[in-house]
């Protein structure tokens, strides 16, 4: 076992890694993705290593998807402006922003939500490919129980967000 993932455990069970979004925690936290959608400006680009290929049931599988965008381009900032505006609305702090020109990754919580949401975005010019996904964590470091997640989806209006993302995705009228 790593040290890492030592360390990880003990503040697990000392429960220091529930109270705290950065570190060690939340690279190691279970995270159940909601939405993942994918481009890529070439149809030979291979197996995506961040396409989180996972949905739920038949009812969930339109959250996941992959696109292809003849003119990829480097969208951060239209992504970053969807997902703040989304947070905003829904009256969610960010205890953690890490944004470069081809990277994103933002969490957005509430005082009374037991989780974060997590957004990641890449893009690697190099393969031509780019991914914006959320994801889900418990604070408590816990795997998200599946039934939870079609709940989260309807109440926090992950569906809008979606389709404003995919927009963002293609650099389309944001």
């Amino acid at each position: 076992m790593s040290l890492l993932k030592f360390i990880t455990k003990i503040a697990v069970l000392a429960g220091v890694a529930g109270s705290t979004f950065s570190g060690v925690f939340a690279e190691e936290a279970n995270k159940t993705a909601l939405t993942s959608i994918g481009g890529t400006a070439t149809l030979d680009t291979g197996v995506d290593p961040d396409d989180p290929g996972i949905g739920g049931g038949f009812d969930q599988e339109a959250f996941f998807q992959n696109r292809y965008i003849p003119n990829l381009s480097i969208c951060t900032e239209q992504i970053e402006r969807i997902f703040l505006s989304w947070t905003e609305a829904k009256n969610l702090f960010l205890p953690r922003r890490e944004a470069s020109e081809d990277q994103i990754l933002i969490h957005a919580t509430s005082d009374t939500l037991d989780g974060i949401f997590e957004l990641s975005y890449k893009i690697d010019a190099e393969r031509m490919r780019a991914r914006v996904t959320v994801f889900y964590l418990l604070k408590n470091g816990a795997a998200l129980n599946p039934i939870l997640i079609k709940p989260l989806l309807e109440t926090w209006e992950i569906a809008d967000l979606q389709d404003e993302l995919d927009d963002a995705l293609k650099c389309d009228n944001v």
